[in-house]
């Protein structure tokens, strides 16, 4: 899925690239941008796309610049509601999840 939010940003939700269990280990990793939240800049001048600064790799130290929330495994669907982020996480077997994320430092 991908979304634009309530600050022009665009949100795109990542699978892990995975089969069951996550066997590359994506979702762990922020040098990956599989099994992760990313938000990009769009529409920017001279640029195909923009890193917000408020992401929490956007000085490229420690992963990938694109991403702003890791350990997930298929974000399919998600919402963001004033300062909460709503990620719909595909789980595993028997379980699904939903992960309410504090977007305020968005």
């Amino acid at each position: 899925m991908i979304e634009f939010g309530p600050n022009g940003y665009l949100w795109i939700g990542m699978g892990d690239g995975g089969g069951a269990n996550d066997q590359f280990g994506n979702g762990q990793r922020p040098d990956s941008l599989l099994g992760s939240m990313l938000r990009i800049a769009v529409g920017v001048p001279d640029s195909a796309y923009a890193i917000p600064p408020g992401n929490p790799f956007a000085d490229g130290q420690g992963g990938r610049r694109e991403v702003w929330a890791t350990g997930l495994r298929n974000p399919w669907r998600f919402t963001l509601d004033g300062d909460t982020a709503w990620i719909a996480d595909v789980g595993q077997g028997d379980v699904e999840e939903i992960d309410m994320v504090d977007a305020t430092v968005a």
